[in-house]
């Protein structure tokens, strides 16, 4: 597929306060196998943190901020600690470089999904998660 800029003058530029990125094989190698919250969680971080990825946000600003209860951030927080995503020493988040994953493998299908599908469909695992 040929790229092309659909809109030059609206180029994302660097905040010129902040920082936060989102490596991109985080969507396709880790995300499908986490849970909402987790996921959750885990934009949230990389969104909020310094260039060195380390914010030090309260499970109460966290849990204003996206709806996750204290029980379900702790749960979350231990589901990217056991992926090696992030690091915690109370009070401070770092989420890290993500780990090399030797055994991955792109999908054959090369399907890409944006960042609004990703959201719609963990709010649809929520919604069938809430149901059961």
């Amino acid at each position: 597929m040929l790229k092309r800029i659909i809109h030059p003058e609206r180029l994302r530029q660097p905040p010129g306060r902040g920082f936060s990125w989102l490596d991109r094989r985080f969507m396709h190698e880790f995300a499908p196998s986490l849970g909402c919250e987790s996921i959750y969680l885990y934009l949230f971080l990389a969104g909020v943190s310094d260039k060195s990825g380390i914010s030090y946000y309260r499970e109460s600003t966290i849990q204003n901020r996206i709806g996750i209860t204290p029980k379900n951030i702790i749960k979350a927080r231990e589901e990217l600690l056991g992926k090696d995503l992030i690091a915690y020493e109370t009070p401070l988040y770092q989420v890290l470089s993500l780990p090399i994953r030797k055994e991955y493998c792109p999908p054959a299908s090369s399907a890409v999904m944006s960042l609004g599908e990703l959201m719609t469909s963990i709010s649809l695992r929520k919604e069938r998660a809430g149901a059961l």
